[in-house]
């Protein structure tokens, strides 16, 4: 019993079983799995519903109390351990399934539910969600989503932010908030994006919105073991280099399959093999059987010293739970054990290996590693004694080591585990003073009072440096008689200097090169600053498949560029002759198709840009994965310029795909269409769309379904064969089934939706975005001249008047509205009923202060 004295107020907000303030119960939430780092909290509060962590936020905020949100605990960085006392707010009560809409596989849910009991009642449905850490039979959703967690499946279809569409959050003055709109990509800014991995620094998550995945028909593991890390390595980069993209591409060192083969999660694995490559591939029976054998001819080239495949399910899961068990047999070899995480670029993955190992044993620890190769993510497990403080003190300075090692090879400080407060004083080693500012603008911009998980992410030295970032005045605005001038510098560097210099009109970035070739603008601009000089490829890595390019440099060339070097950005773009990269980026285009992870947000590493008063930052890198602070990468995609001037940008690239094709099936009724659209989205994965186009377009005399398709010609031709049984099977009358190449006549009309105006002529563009079913209900509102693209939740209609087709039909769906100019280039475009908007311009408040950067575009018009 303790005598510790609780504010009454809490006692009717909470009942007493969900207070534990006793001196054995703190001490049982102190540390997280890594047991590292230890505080005790002054109270454990278990809130059951939304209203109470809102009721508990304004009671904190009152009483100067910090808050620390946790799930499982079983988190490896001390992001849920309270640094200096507060509250302990565990989400581990609030974890039902509020809702699953299976054809538009979407789910709501609370963030204290096990990653594997969502599993668990999606498996009867044929449904998944993707992310999958080690931890997932106990980690909380709620704590894969602070994390930004991934898992040994994540290669293929992405992180836990690609999973994650909307949420609901309570901020610092106990208010709700939902951002997200069903619709991948769909807002435009990405708050969700921001708030995956902020580790709770930046509010209280009280529900999620994710995304679902089909369980693939078939499912094959190939196991190699080698006789060098270097051999396993080359391996996994070469695969990547074919062109093909397994689900999982694991591997292990010697030190872990011993560990594993002397421990209850014993798979198999040969214990004479300096490493093992893990591959699995997944998708419909006749493609894994092809892609397996070119797989396996890849790990015989390479070198495996043998090569095996689960011969059936029971021995596929001992594979993989003995590689997801590795942590734990680790665990059972050492006293305790600490494991870390960095992220490398993929070719920089075998040196990264040898230099850590050699790090840890010099300071005369024990390690072993284990491989997210596909990512470069790794690993290393060292083991220690808590109790030794020599050992303490060898392990602080082999991690320090660690770290170093990772940026030095062009990797960062966490893959999926967060910075927490075990890496906060090595995050300068990563991002620059300058470069975390921005971080520290939106900490400070959306808790002010410091009342969220405070002391973690960033070093001590920042603290306290946010709060001098109040929120400023809008800067004089020009006279009607001064007109709007245009300045397109030539450097970095004079970007810089005007945007310093420039204190009067606010100001409207733009890609374009003379301010002709614009749609008309809002009155209140004062400057147009274009990055149209700012042009050129920066850097390329064949073997990590990225490029580099600056803002001004078009679209089109960068395309160019990478043919060349067989290689592509894979998402498609509207009127690309007449669009910058930067523009691209900044509008987060990606039409017709936006499925998978093809699209600016999820291909973006890294950018450098600007902010409002002119100072430069960096964020994101060379890697795949990085939990380091915020995720700026996918809050700048698409923010239109309002956050920053972007002036160059790292893209994640693949190889040109042997085969792209168009499969067009035409319909009489738009129901039948409709239904064959959705089925074909709900069961396959590996299309793009289908994107459903009325009669009225000129395509055909009769409602079209186009599906986007690409990969080898042999696979292709058993989807489509596979596709045109399930229509029989389905008995819905299909007219013409015929196949266009991605070059054709049809997709370029597609792709360039809505059309270039004549002289003479206005066209303009409307997007809706939202639930499918909900967009499904519009078509007999919206004319003839539409496209919906299915898969990815968009509805784009071409106008040659916006004042009349608003109605309250599109009510509850956010809208986007653009003019579109002869060459193709949109003027801002203005947003209709933005779920979370209040949320985002506090964001935009955070980064731009006095508001300078596009005015009108979509937030303060």
């Amino acid at each position: 019993m303790s005598s510790r004295r609780i504010d009454p107020r809490l006692r009717r907000i909470l009942a007493p079983e969900d207070i534990l303030d006793s001196e054995g119960d703190r001490h049982l939430y102190r540390h997280d799995s890594q047991k590292i780092h230890a505080a005790l909290p002054d109270l454990i509060l278990f809130p059951r519903s939304t209203s109470q962590v809102m009721e508990l936020v304004v009671l904190a905020r009152e009483s100067g109390t910090a808050l620390t949100a946790r799930g499982a605990g079983t988190g490896l960085s001390g992001g849920a351990v309270p640094r200096d006392g507060g509250w302990l707010l565990s989400f581990t009560r609030m974890r039902k399934l509020l809702s699953i809409d299976e054809p538009s596989r979407l789910a709501w849910l609370q963030p204290g539910m096990v990653n594997r009991e969502l599993q668990e009642l999606l498996r009867p449905r044929g449904l998944c969600f993707a992310p999958d850490p080690s931890s997932q039979t106990v980690s909380t959703l709620g704590g894969n989503f602070a994390e930004n967690a991934g898992g040994p499946h994540c290669l293929k279809l992405g992180v836990t932010s690609q999973h994650v569409l909307g949420l609901e959050w309570v901020d610092d003055c106990g208010e709700l908030h939902r951002l997200g709109c069903s619709s991948p990509g769909g807002n435009p800014l990405d708050a969700v994006g921001l708030f995956c991995g902020s580790e709770g620094t930046l509010g209280l998550v009280t529900a999620l919105q994710v995304k679902l995945s089909r369980r693939p028909e078939c499912a094959r593991t190939l196991l190699a073991p080698y006789s060098s890390l270097r051999q396993a390595s080359t391996a996994a980069s070469r695969i990547l280099g074919r062109g093909h993209l397994p689900a999982a591409l694991e591997m292990m060192d010697r030190e872990s399959i011993r560990s594993v083969e002397n421990s209850p999660f014993r798979a198999g694995f040969p214990r004479e093999s300096e490493a093992v490559l893990l591959v699995e591939l997944d998708g419909f029976k006749g493609e894994v059987e092809r892609e397996s054998r070119e797989v396996s001819g890849v790990l015989r080239e390479t070198g495996a010293i043998s090569l095996s495949e689960a011969v059936d399910e029971a021995e596929r899961k001992r594979l993989w739970r003995g590689r997801k068990g590795a942590f734990g047999a680790a665990g059972r070899l050492f006293r305790d054990i600490c494991v870390q995480d960095i992220c490398v670029p993929v070719s920089r993955l075998a040196e990264a290996t040898v230099r850590v190992s050699e790090a840890v044993k010099e300071e005369g620890l024990p390690v072993a590693c284990i491989y997210h190769a596909g990512d470069g993510n790794l690993h290393p497990n060292i083991g220690y004694d808590r109790e030794d403080r020599e050992q303490l003190a060898s392990l602080d300075r082999a991690c320090e080591q660690i770290m170093k090692i990772s940026v030095e090879l062009g990797g960062n400080l966490s893959g999926e585990h967060g910075i927490g407060v075990e890496k906060s004083g090595w995050l300068p080693l990563f991002l620059s003073r300058e470069d975390r500012e921005p971080h520290l603008r939106l900490k400070a911009g959306l808790d002010p009072q410091r009342l969220f998980n405070p002391g973690k992410i960033f070093p001590p030295e920042d603290e306290g440096e946010g709060t001098r970032l109040a929120i400023g005045l809008v800067p004089a605005l020009l006279s009607p008689e001064e007109p709007c001038s245009f300045e397109r510098p030539e450097t970095v560097g004079s970007l810089s200097h005007i945007l310093g210099a420039k204190t009067r009109g606010l100001l409207l970035p733009t890609g374009a090169r003379f301010p002709e070739e614009l749609p008309p603008l809002p009155s209140s601009v004062g400057l147009l600053l274009s990055t149209a000089s700012l042009r050129g490829i920066r850097d390329f890595s064949r073997e990590d498949f990225q490029v580099e390019a600056f803002a001004g440099t078009p679209w089109t060339e960068v395309q160019e560029f990478l043919a060349n070097e067989g290689m592509e950005i894979d998402f498609p773009v509207s009127h690309a002759g007449e669009r910058s990269l930067g523009g691209v980026i900044a509008c987060d285009e990606a039409w017709p198709f936006r499925s998978k992870l093809s699209n600016p947000r999820d291909r973006l590493l890294g950018l450098e840009g600007l902010l409002a008063d002119g100072s430069f930052f960096r964020a994101g890198g060379r890697s795949v994965k990085n939990v380091c602070a915020y995720d700026l990468c996918r809050l700048m995609a698409g923010s239109r310029g309002s956050l920053s001037i972007m002036t160059s940008f790292r893209l994640r690239c693949r190889p040109v795909p042997e085969e792209r094709s168009l499969l067009l099936l035409e319909y009489a009724k738009r129901e039948e269409a409709v239904q064959i659209g959705r089925m074909l989205s709900s069961l396959y994965d590996s299309i793009a769309g289908p994107l459903l186009i009325p009669p009225g377009l000129g395509l055909s005399g009769s409602w079209l379904l186009a599906i986007g398709m690409e990969g080898r010609g042999e696979g292709l031709d058993e989807l489509r064969e596979e596709i045109r049984e399930l229509l029989n099977r389905e008995q819905v009358q299909c007219g013409r089934i015929w196949t266009e190449s991605r070059d054709s006549e049809i997709m370029k009309r597609l792709r360039d939706f809505p059309a270039l105006p004549g002289e003479g002529e206005r066209h303009f563009l409307r997007e809706l975005r939202g639930p499918v079913d909900r967009l499904l209900t519009l078509p007999p509102y919206l004319g003839s001249r539409w496209i919906l693209d299915i898969e990815g939740a968009r509805l784009r209609i071409e106008e040659h008047s916006l004042e009349t087709k608003s109605t309250g039909s599109v009510s509850s769906l956010m809208e986007r509205q653009a003019e579109i100019s002869r060459r193709g280039a949109e003027s801002p475009s203005t947003f209709t009923q933005i779920p979370g908007r209040s949320s985002m311009e506090r964001i935009a408040r955070s980064l731009d202060p006095s508001l300078r950067l596009a005015p009108g575009r979509w937030l303060f018009d």
